[in-house]
């Protein structure tokens, strides 16, 4: 159900226009600085099976480290694999920008469906904008994994089935790429999207309008359903066929993964508003009842939107497994939410209409927001400063104009109660941390005087063909060393097996000294040559474990035994 048109909002600001502030907006921050922090556990995993495509050519039946990886569907890392064979392994911002577009993606179905749902001219523009500048949205934007890319194109769905379901006569193309959309967010991650933002939205959109809408379109709705079938089921059918060991191995892993991994207790995401970083607070306020439904049901649904977002919320909240990120699909719902929500309240302020609750929120989150960013530029010299890193005044400079000018605005935005103005600097806020503040952060957090990266192992020529591996487990956090080493590393652990896998020569690491793991026999046979202590952790706190590694290379003795 679509919302009767609302008003048309300050002129000059047409569908175009909005399209390229937005896309402005997502280049700053989904692109800006992408490649700034090194790759985590989840993108060394994707990174790695991309790699591995490239070289083998498996695009069909994906390993990771040599092993089957059917854990995940393939499509992300095909988009990594096509951009890793564009830009090579070197450049990680590159990697990293199938997971912008799909970053911006969302954005763009979010603005598709706030019009949709509103019939209003500027609320799709701020829900397009809150979007794109809530926390794990943007974080997940820059972060080559699967999640950003299952809830792009389930959103999409999601505006192709509300469109269909409003105007279900001649809207056959409608429910048709609402199937296909499914499909691909289906081949992202499986499943978790259509529970975790699909649901809510079924849930939500009953509890609203009932089940009529349904049974008026109940043949369309059956094309939704076989076109998201066959999408989904192309490629597990095919792994199954090809690997049935391998699938049903991974099926039973990966449904008993919600129940025993990352347990954590029911209430661990009551404070999910904060996940939406400089929205937290506008957020909550507009899922107030009644206090916001009066304000927002001028515009939009107030009963669809915040049923979504307490639909996901408590959806959820039912799976022992828990993770912050899961929280992704309910932030676009609480997007949407929200900005209609600051549209509403600049109405009522423009027509004289507020309240005195109105007076008192606009001015504490507006005063909130001036006091952060006027406290930016010096945290970011004080910070630079404490890890002994030389500040770079060009850009500190324009860190403080930019933050300080933005200070301004929200403090006058308080001052005259003006909620657009006030939207602006928060989205301003965003932009300029992504731009000016995101590029220093590798030189704040980098704390741990031993960090080596394992980076340098690739370009050694010394080290071409030379197989390598670990005395010790080569799961878990070890594939972040694996995808910076430039190729697989499989286990030898020497007191267990004393024979080398392979002929040397070969590179061996261990997290013990390596005296203590090659037996005296190896160092008469072959010559050890000591690399010295690869620490990958960034931060001395994440040292030790899997990133930090002895690192030596067996060679045959030369004749005359030198």
């Amino acid at each position: 159900m679509s919302a009767a048109p609302g008003r048309a909002g300050p002129p000059g600001l047409g569908g175009r226009v909005q399209l390229l502030l937005l896309a402005a907006l997502c280049a700053c921050t989904f692109v800006v600085n992408a490649g700034a922090l090194t790759a985590n556990i989840m993108e060394s995993r994707n990174l790695t099976a991309a790699r591995e495509m490239l070289e083998k050519g498996n695009w069909l039946l994906p390993t990771m480290n040599g092993e089957p990886r059917l854990e995940k569907p393939p499509l992300p890392t095909w988009a990594t694999a096509v951009a890793m064979d564009a830009f090579g392994e070197e450049d990680l911002g590159r990697l990293r920008l199938p997971a912008a577009l799909a970053g911006a993606l969302l954005v763009a179905f979010a603005w598709l469906l706030a019009r949709e749902l509103t019939g209003d001219r500027l609320a799709p523009f701020l829900a397009a904008g809150t979007a794109a500048t809530s926390f794990y949205v943007f974080f997940m934007a820059r972060d080559i994994t699967w999640d950003i890319f299952c809830h792009a194109f389930m959103l999409g769905a999601i505006w192709q089935l509300h469109r269909g379901l409003a105007r279900p006569a001649g809207r056959l193309a409608s429910f048709a790429a609402a199937g296909l959309l499914m499909g691909l967010s289906f081949l992202s991650k499986g499943p978790v999207s259509f529970f975790s933002l699909l649901l809510p939205y079924l849930v939500a959109r009953t509890l609203s309008s009932g089940v009529a809408p349904y049974r008026a379109a109940w043949r369309p709705l059956l094309l939704t359903i076989v076109v998201a079938l066959a999408a989904s089921a192309a490629w597990p059918a095919y792994a199954w066929l090809a690997r049935p060991e391998a699938s049903a191995h991974v099926a039973q892993k990966e449904s008993t993964a919600w129940i025993n991994r990352n347990v954590r207790p029911f209430w661990q995401y009551w404070s999910f508003t904060a996940q939406s970083g400089v929205w937290a607070v506008l957020a909550t306020a507009a899922l107030v009842f009644p206090y916001a439904r009066r304000r927002v049901a001028r515009l939009a649904d107030y009963r669809l939107l915040a049923a979504w977002i307490w639909a996901g919320v408590g959806l959820l909240s039912l799976f022992p497994e828990k993770k912050e990120r899961y929280l992704l699909p309910v932030l676009v719902p609480m997007a949407l939410l929200t900005a209609v929500y600051v549209r509403a309240l600049a109405d009522a302020f423009r027509a004289g209409a507020e309240t005195r609750a109105d007076r008192a929120l606009v001015r504490a989150n507006a005063w909130l927001m001036a006091a952060i960013a006027a406290a930016v530029p010096p945290a970011l010299w004080l910070a630079l400063r404490a890890r002994g890193a030389s500040p770079g005044w060009p850009l500190l400079a324009a860190a403080a104009a930019v933050f300080w000018a933005l200070a301004a605005l929200l403090a006058h935005a308080g001052l005259r109660l003006r909620p657009l103005a006030m939207w602006g600097g928060m989205v301003g806020m965003v932009a300029a941390a992504c731009v000016l503040v995101l590029g220093q952060v590798p030189a704040i957090i980098t704390r741990n005087p031993g960090y080596r990266p394992y980076g340098e192992l690739r370009h050694r020529a010394d080290l071409a063909g030379v197989p390598f591996f670990r005395a010790g487990d080569v799961t878990g956090k070890f594939i972040e060393v694996i995808w910076a080493s430039g190729r697989e590393i499989h286990a030898w652990d020497p007191r267990e097996r004393p024979e080398p896998p392979v002929a040397p020569p070969l590179l061996l690491m261990t997290s013990e000294p390596p005296d203590r793991v090659l037996a005296p026999e190896l160092a008469r046979r072959f010559r050890v040559e000591d690399l010295g202590v690869y620490d990958g952790a960034v931060d001395a706190r994440w040292g030790g474990g899997a990133l930090r590694n002895h690192v030596v290379v067996l060679r045959p003795r030369e004749a005359g035994g030198r």
